[in-house]
């Protein structure tokens, strides 16, 4: 739903990051995950980019990556699903243009003109009786990686989950896995034989855009066994279809994943895996999996990688196992969601697999994420459809959860949902042991359910197996209801289905319903058009069940012979006198059939009051409350506020000044109420939780609600900030009409939330002099008394620390913290958080992932002067207090520099010694100072995060924690003197990632060259820094060999003049070298073999972490015998090969010509 003037509004931007834009789940190299709060964390990475005294560039730079965001967020395509074809005529009177139509599975996808305003859009297609809902199209991101198996042992995944007696289990029978991907590297020898042609869904004239994404995904599947390279995967004998629904982009439209599934159906493959998704939900996506599983076809998803229990679409999907992710050691990875959504989990940290890279090609690579876990599913489910062809979606997933081995508490939990799947247990399961799929015929659910009596029901059951309904029947006459609540037990999410059967007509009509999430109440009223026979099913709509019986719920279904809508209209309206006003007998009943309810009251005063104005909750109904003035004399209405932030079944509060002079109405409504102005973003829309504005009938009640009015006494401003206008005050003394009040109050409401978007502060000495005191620790409670109201206040930690600051809301209110800290040198307050690190968990309690908190972890400074700014980010007044509650949660590593942050305080280093240190305080950057010596030299900087124990990250909580993605520069301080004058300013070296692009890596691996006597600062921060710290990273600088000291001479056609030797071991031959610098092409080193006899031989070469290591033999006369380079960067190459008796050539080189700062060791076995 649309929200005008609401909290959801000024949360636009964050919120269109996390839906659409693809960094929520994207699996990473290095055993380092990169989460769904990266998006945020790389915007504010945007605005603290380092460009060392240049503002003016600093917010160009900042501007550019608002608008390269932008691109993913304001797509304005929607998509429209109809029972018939929609007219082009009806597309073009509302003026878009038909981007793409899918007719089987009824929909057309649009694109709405930034010209356009998208409530008059909506008006055109409201009319059209054939269209049923309109959906904003979104986009979803990769969850985001006899000759033997030479890296089979790094495969842990493969003896945890038992693989090769799994692989021996199975059947015979051919299957084929589709991947839904991003392309697979259809060159990769180690899928060669295993892939049908590939499909490009998203433009079917190009060959499939081949990425790292898909690539792994297809390896851990169906990789090749007993090839000589890389490992296998979890069904070696499954053949994958490729399908490209990203074509090399960083997200997927919902439109083109729906052809992508659909073409899948096309080819009639045995299982579909999904590693891919997000929290919008499409309804044209949903279809397409239903056509897929209708087919089927088992459907496999990941579950997402935010670290969350809200819904994350495809996986949460009804049919879907979704899959969430667990480590080596068993136990739920950092990132992996969970909750009532889940099904089951699998191996997805740190696990290797084929891979492709720009540049070199087929390659391998170790990666994490749901997007992992989800394919080893899809593996075992390809293994049970080999043994057991004729299992049904319903079958396989029941399989997998009977048989997963339990890992959390007994049976089914929300943590490990059914537990960590189990092949082999899956495998021997006799599909005759499992429980007949239920008979939800017509015939067969009217025979078995429970009858209503009149009036009131009460009903207790739980669910025991999957796909288990309760059903309940009672025959109604035309305009009778049946008011019904369902109420389950926490860690399950119940819905209801409602069948209603006309007398004397064979087929009925089919409503699901589910509104609500887990832990949560439905309620629905359903009223009888004409008579018949109406059937009520309760399920839960993941089919999570608990064979104890904690799965329960209770059921409630009132029969109601009559209801009367309530005569109040906005004619008629209800005159309140007087105040406290409270009325407790008006329902959201309309008096028209499917048509939504208004109830109206109007009042007036004589002397300025605050008034709180409470709507009571109302089962099964997303109730709205507003308030609007007369500001003509025609009679013309403007809203002055309103209140619709909690969502179905949750009450509404909104306070608000009145003053004398002006005549108010007070509506209390369930119709749907769209945002005003054109189509700048469609983020509201997913805010709804079903994902699209229904144009069905509205939501009704037969409960009546409580309504009242109260006067409420506000103390005085704490701060007496902002000093602004007061608009009512104007209005009541007659210095502005009601027009212009209105007018102006709308604009101050924008910039307000222009300003909590962007962060903007006019701060002076003036807000410190105002600002509370407050004591770190204790409890401290606040008002807004009037709009836009700001508090401010100040305290001195005595200790340093690691705070968690919680503001706790009020009714009517959306606090934002945000602390500053006093800058002696500039004399002003800086920002060091952005408006409350939580971005995302107030977007997730949005999408209905539980209360949204307004906590905050920030690093403070014992002795240091700091201010917190607590401003509504609903902008209204409320009438009650928000509470501000603080506690230190850590103590402050002690860091390697001063943390003085600028390059006179730079830490000194010595080449060769490893310097470790933490980004601890909001923008962190680490400086350090190498001074060269007598000779230039070659050296490497590397930059890595330390590496730690399972135990030490145990110890430190996962928000404090964080991936680092490093970014910085090194910058050249030619005269030595450990200062950076304006020449040496030009002399940056910038390494890490651009700010616009996505592609993250976890270490920096940069070489140059030092000139004598010179000097150098590097310069390192966390592109990942908007909370503290406690992993550590470290910073090496190591010489690299910059000569030619191997010794092999000149070489001629591969051919060396003086071949070096090679070392004998016990049963090997061995040698450690260099890569050298400054070769020209780069290093390449030769070696000697001579074989005695024909032999076969094994041959392992490992470079160092960054380093991409060749290894090419060539025979006596240079010509080339054998190549290669299957690996990638740090990833040893392994090799077998038969050598006839003779003399051959060994070349080691660095496939991009690097130069290494740690020798090499070469292995000939």
């Amino acid at each position: 739903m649309f929200m005008k003037n609401s909290w959801k509004r000024a949360l636009a931007l964050g919120i269109s990051a996390v839906m659409v834009f693809p960094a929520g789940a994207m699996a990473s190299s290095s055993s380092t995950s990169i989460h769904a709060e990266d998006v945020k964390q790389f915007q504010q990475a945007a605005k603290s980019a380092s460009l060392p005294g240049n503002e003016t560039k600093k917010k160009v730079e900042m501007y550019k990556a608002n608008k390269e965001m932008e691109e993913f967020l304001n797509s304005n395509t929607f998509v429209i699903k109809y029972n018939k074809p929609i007219a082009k005529q009806v597309h073009k009177k509302a003026g878009v243009k038909l981007v793409r139509s899918l007719p089987r599975l009824g929909y057309d996808v649009i694109y709405i003109p930034k010209s356009k305003k998208f409530n008059d859009v909506l008006k055109v297609y409201q009319n059209e009786k054939t269209v049923e809902s309109i959906s904003p199209s979104v986009k979803y991101k990769q969850f985001a990686p006899a000759l033997g198996d030479p890296k089979k042992s790094k495969m842990y995944h493969l003896p945890m989950l038992n693989i090769d007696q799994a692989i021996k289990q199975a059947g015979k029978h051919k299957v084929t896995v589709a991947v839904v991907d991003g392309g697979v590297d259809y060159k990769h020898p180690d899928l060669q034989g295993q892939l049908l042609p590939p499909y490009n869904a998203a433009d079917p004239s190009k060959t499939p855009a081949r990425d790292m994404h898909g690539t792994h995904v297809a390896g851990i599947i169906a990789s090749k066994a007993n090839n000589g390279l890389g490992g296998y995967g979890v069904n070696p004998n499954a053949k994958i279809l490729p399908v490209d629904v990203f074509n090399g982009k960083a997200g997927a439209n919902d439109y083109t994943i729906a052809e992508g599934i659909l073409y899948a159906v096309s080819k009639k493959v045995d299982v579909i895996n999904l590693s891919l998704g997000g929290f919008g939900s499409s309804p044209l996506v949903e279809d397409a999996i239903q056509q897929a599983i209708d087919a089927g076809i088992v459907v496999v998803a990941a579950a997402g990688n935010e670290s969350t229990d809200v819904y994350a679409y495809p996986a949460a999907y009804p049919g879907v196992i979704s899959v969430g992710n667990v480590d080596r050691d068993k136990m739920l990875s950092d990132s992996s969601n969970f909750g009532p959504s889940v099904d089951v989990v699998a191996p997805g940290e740190d696990i290797y697999n084929t891979g492709y890279e720009l540049g070199k090609g087929s390659s391998y690579a170790t990666l994490t994420g749901t997007s992992m876990a989800s394919p080893m599913v899809a593996g075992v489910a390809s293994l049970l459809k080999s043994k057991y062809p004729n299992l049904t979606s319903y079958d396989v997933e029941n399989i997998l959860e009977k048989t997963a081995t339990d890992l959390g508490a007994k049976g089914y939990d929300t943590k490990f949902a059914n537990g960590l799947i189990n092949p082999v247990a899956a495998l021997k399961l006799d599909p005759k042991s499992l429980p007949v799929q239920p008979d939800y015929s017509e015939e067969a659910v009217l025979k078995t359910a429970k009858p209503l009596k009149n009036g009131e029901n009460s009903f207790t059951g739980n669910i025991q197996s999957p796909g288990e309904v309760h059903w309940y029947k009672v025959d109604l006459n035309e305009n009778e209801h049946v008011q019904t609540v369902l109420e389950g037990a926490d860690s399950y999410d119940y819905g209801m289905e409602f069948y209603f059967i006309p007398e004397g007509v064979e087929e009925g009509v089919f409503i699901e319903h589910n509104k609500s999430r887990a832990g949560e109440k439905e309620a629905y009223l359903y009223t009888a058009a004409e008579k018949g026979t109406l059937v009520i099913g309760v399920k839960d709509v993941n089919d999570n069940y608990h064979r104890a019986g904690q799965s329960t719920y209770t059921l409630t279904a009132n029969t109601i012979t009559a209801l009367q809508a309530d005569a109040n209209t906005s004619e008629n309206p209800v005159e309140i006198t007087s105040f406290p006003y409270a009325k407790g007998d008006f329902t959201l009943f309309p008096a028209e059939p499917e048509m939504p309810d208004h109830d109206y009251f109007t009042f007036a005063v004589n002397e300025p009051k605050v008034l709180s104005i409470s709507l009571s909750d109302i089962p099964g109904v997303n109730a709205a409350l507003s308030v609007s003035m007369v500001v003509d004399e025609e009679g013309g209405e403007e809203e002055v506020v309103m209140a619709n932030d909690n969502g179905p079944s949750k009450g509404e509060v909104l306070s608000f000044k009145a003053v004398p002079g002006v005549d108010y109405k007070i509506t209390v409504t369930n119709e749907a109420t769209m945002m005003d102005g054109d189509m700048g973003s469609i983020l509201a829309l997913l805010g709804m939780g079903g994902g699209s504005i229904d144009l069905g009938p509205a939501t009704t009640s037969a409960f009546p609600y409580q309504f009242k009015v109260e006067e409420r006494q506000l103390p005085a401003d704490e701060d007496g900030w902002p000093m602004a206008e007061d608009l009512e005050e104007s209005l009541e003394n007659g210095t502005i009409d009601p027009q212009t009040y209105a007018e102006e109050k709308a604009e101050d409401q924008a910039d307000f939330t222009e300003n909590m978007i962007d962060e903007e502060y006019n701060i002076d000495k003036e807000i410190l002099e105002k600002a509370i005191p407050y004591t770190l620790g204790e409890e401290q409670s606040g008002y807004f008394q009037v709009e836009g109201d700001e508090d401010y206040y100040k305290f001195v930690p005595t200790t340093s620390g690691v705070y968690e600051l919680d503001i706790v809301k009020g009714s009517s209110q959306m606090p934002m913290g945000t602390i500053l800290q006093y800058n002696e040198d500039i004399d002003a307050l800086l920002p060091i958080t952005e408006g409350g690190d939580d971005i995302l968990g107030m977007i997730l309690a949005l999408l209905g992932g539980g209360q949204q908190t307004n906590k905050t972890t920030v690093a403070l400074k014992a002795g240091e002067e700091y201010v917190l700014r607590v401003a509504n980010s609903t902008y209204n007044i409320s009438g009650d207090p928000y509470t501000i509650r603080t506690k230190k949660i850590a103590d402050v590593p002690k860091e390697s520099d001063t943390d003085q942050n600028s390059q006179e305080k730079a830490a000194n280093i010595k080449q060769g010694t490893t310097y470790k240190n933490y980004f601890i305080h909001t923008g962190d950057v680490d400086y350090y100072y190498f001074k060269n010596g007598e000779a230039e030299k070659i050296h490497r900087l590397s930059i890595k995060p330390s590496n730690v124990t399972a135990a030490q990250k145990a110890t430190i909580p996962y928000d404090l924690r964080q991936p680092m993605i490093f970014s910085g520069m090194l910058i050249e301080d030619t005269n030595g003197d450990k200062m950076i004058d304006e020449e040496e300013a030009l002399k940056q070296v910038p390494f890490g990632p651009s700010l616009f692009e996505m592609n993250f890596e976890p270490t920096v691996d940069l070489a140059f060259k030092a000139k004598k006597h010179t000097g150098y600062f590097v310069e390192v921060r966390s592109l990942m820094s908007a909370k503290p710290n406690l992993l550590p990273y470290e910073v090496k600088l190591s010489e690299m060999k910059s000569s030619l000291r191997d010794g092999d001479g000149k070489v001629v056609n591969h051919v060396p003049q003086k071949p070096i030797a090679l070392k004998k071991a016990k049963d090997y031959l061995y040698v450690n070298g260099y890569m050298n610098a400054e070769i020209p092409f780069g290093d390449v080193d030769h070696f000697a073999l001579n074989v005695a006899k024909d032999k076969r031989y094994d041959i392992t070469l490992q470079m160092e972490s960054g380093l991409d290591g060749k290894v090419e033999i060539y025979n006596e006369k240079g010509a080339r015998v054998a190549s290669f380079d299957h690996y990638g960067s740090g990833d040893e190459e392994i090799a077998s090969i038969n050598l006839k008796k003779g003399k051959y050539f060994i070349e080691v080189s660095e496939t991009q010509g690097r130069a290494s700062a740690q020798s090499y060791k070469l292995t000939v076995k």
